[in-house]
C-alpha cells in the first residue's frame, strides 16, 4: 500500500504476490495534490513531470513550485487524480510490436535517466531508466562531497533501490559503485519483470507485482549462488547498525532532554498525525533508543521507564493530551532546551542515520548491489 509515513527496524518492505503497489489509488489520492510527491505517485502527475527541463524539481508552475489552480489543471484534484497505471509507464500509442518473436514492449524512458532529484543520472540501464526515475532518495545528493546537509536528519526517500544500484548517496564510501546488475540490458526490468513468474493467478502475463524471485539469482551466478543467504548476512548487520546507532545517541543524550512526539493518534473519531509540544525528560526515564524514520526525518521510538504525559496543540484546535510509554520523535525534535539541538549538526549520527535508511529503504539487503551494500554497513564501527 505504498510507502509508510513511518519506518521501524523489523518491517519489512518488500512487496506481497499481486498487483504492483505502485498502481495505488488510496496513495495517489493522499499524496496527489502535494507537487514533490505526485510527480511518482500518480499518473498525472508522472507524465507533466518528465516533460519538465529539470526533473530535479518539484512539478512546476509558471512560478515554481505548481499550485492548486495548477495543479488541478494536470488533472489532480481529489476527484480526478489517477494512480500509476499501464498507461503511465506505456504509451497506449507507442506500444512496440507485441508479436514480435521476442516482443517488442516499449516504456516512456529508456537508455538512460535525466538529472534525478538524488544528484546523480542513471546511464545505459536500458527499460531500467523508467524505474531509476521515481525509484531514488529524491533528496539531493549526499556523500562526503556534497558538503553538509541543511537539514541533517533528513532521511532518504523509501524508494532507494536506484542509488543503491548505481552505488550513489552514501557517507564513508566510495560512490559511483555501479552494480553489475546496473549492467544487464535492461537492468531492473530483467529481473523484476521478465526474468521473475508473475503470482497466481497472473500466469500468461509478464511480472507486474514486479517482486523479484530469489530462485531466478542461479540462472547468472550459477546454482550455489544464495541470495537468501546474502539478505540474511546483511539483515544482521543492518540489524548491529540500528543498535549502534541507538546506543550511540543514548550515551550522547543530555541529563534532560526536551523531546516532541510524532506518534500517530486518535482523539475521538478525529485521527492526528503532529508533533507535540516539546516535553521535558530526564535521560534516567528513558529506557531504550529503536531507529525510525517518521515524516522524512531520522529518529528513534524512546522508550520510557513509565508513561510521559505528551501535549498536541492543532492549529484551530483545543489542545489535548496523550499519556505515552513509547514516543516517535524526530532528531530534530530533540533538543537541549527547546531550541539547541541534542546533537550537533556536524555528529556523525545524521550521516550514519542516513546510510542506515538508504540500505533499509532499497529493501533487497544487498542483492541489487552486493559489494557496495558490504561496504556501507561496516562502517558505523568507526564512525561512531
Amino acid at each position: 500500500s505504498g510507502p509508510p509515513r513511518t519506518r521501524i527496524w523489523g518491517e519489512k518492505l518488500t512487496v506481497e504476490d499481486g498487483p504492483s503497489s505502485d498502481a495505488n489509488f488510496e496513495l495517489a489520492v493522499d499524496e496527489g495534490t502535494n507537487a514533490s510527491c505526485a510527480r511518482c505517485h500518480t499518473g498525472q502527475g508522472f507524465l507533466s513531470w518528465i516533460k519538465q527541463s529539470d526533473m530535479t524539481k518539484s512539478l512546476q508552475g509558471k512560478n515554481g513550485n505548481a499550485t492548486a489552480d495548477e495543479m488541478a489543471a494536470m488533472g489532480l484534484t481529489k476527484d480526478t487524480i489517477q494512480p500509476i497505471t499501464c498507461a503511465t509507464c506505456h504509451d497506449p500509442h507507442d506500444e512496440g510490436n507485441m508479436v514480435a518473436n521476442p516482443p517488442v514492449i516499449k516504456v516512456r524512458i529508456d537508455g538512460d535517466t535525466a538529472m534525478l532529484p538524488s544528484g546523480f543520472k542513471a546511464m545505459a540501464v536500458g527499460k531500467g531508466a523508467l524505474c531509476i526515475t521515481c525509484h531514488n532518495t529524491r533528496n539531493g545528493a549526499h556523500n562526503d562531497a556534497a558538503g553538509p546537509d541543511p537539514s541533517p536528519d533528513r532521511a532518504p526517500h523509501v524508494a532507494a533501490q536506484g542509488d543503491v544500484i548505481m552505488g550513489e548517496n552514501a557517507y564513508f564510501v566510495k560512490t559511483g559503485a555501479r552494480s553489475a546488475h546496473a549492467n544487464i540490458e535492461d537492468s531492473c526490468v530483467t529481473c523484476h519483470v521478465e526474468s521473475s513468474p508473475p503470482p497466481k493467478p497472473y500466469t500468461t502475463s509478464t511480472n507486474h507485482s514486479f517482486a523479484a524471485s530469489t530462485a531466478i539469482c542461479g540462472d547468472c551466478h550459477g546454482k550455489y549462488e544464495n541470495a537468501d543467504n546474502l539478505m540474511a548476512a546483511n539483515e544482521v548487520k543492518l540489524k548491529q547498525l540500528g543498535d549502534k546507532l541507538s546506543a550511540y545517541a543514548l550515551n550522547k543524550l543530555p541529563d534532560k532532554v526536551m523531546l516532541k512526539d510524532y506518534t500517530p493518534h486518535k482523539v475521538g473519531s478525529r485521527d492526528y498525525d503532529v508533533a507535540s509540544d516539546a516535553t521535558s525528560v530526564n535521560k534516567t526515564d528513558i529506557r531504550s533508543l529503536t531507529p525510525v524514520e517518521v515524516h522524512g526525518r531520522q529518529g528513534f521510538v524512546i522508550t520510557f521507564t513509565a508513561p510521559v504525559t505528551f501535549t498536541y496543540s492543532p492549529s484551530g484546535e483545543a489542545s489535548h493530551t496523550q499519556s505515552l510509554s513509547q514516543a516517535q520523535v524526530q532528531l530534530g525534535g530533540l533538543t537541549k532546551d527547546g531550541t539547541a539541538l541534542a546533537f550537533a549538526v556536524t555528529d556523525p549520527l545524521y550521516r550514519v542515520g542516513w546510510n542506515y535508511w538508504l540500505i533499509h529503504g532499497d529493501a533487497s539487503m544487498g542483492v541489487h548491489n552486493p559489494s557496495f551494500v558490504t561496504d556501507v554497513l561496516p562502517r558505523h564501527q568507526s564512525m561512531l
